[in-house]
């Protein structure tokens, strides 16, 4: 990712789809995941339940996404997260 402010927009597409899923299944916990970025690469951000396919996502925090708040609550509250997440792009 470029910038911080499409970090965010990346995490507020994924929430959207997550509050999609979590409301069709309830009881299901999902979690953040990140690829971190190397040179000529870019980083990356999943909401997923069950940990990605690749093995180059790691878990970006233990807390689940808070099924108790909106998707502009969960903005917030992983914000700090979100910010410490070698994701950026490297030049």
């Amino acid at each position: 990712m470029k910038t911080i402010r499409d970090t965010k927009n990346r995490f507020h597409e994924e929430l959207q789809q997550w509050l999609r899923k979590q409301c069709e299944n309830p009881w299901d916990r999902y979690h953040l995941y990140y690829l971190e970025s190397s040179p000529g690469h870019d980083g990356g951000l999943l909401i997923c339940k069950d940990a990605p396919g690749s093995p180059e996502y790691k878990l970006a925090t233990p807390e689940s996404i808070r099924r108790d708040l909106t998707i502009d609550q969960n903005m917030v509250h992983f914000h700090s997260v979100l910010m410490r997440l070698p994701i950026l792009s490297v030049e």
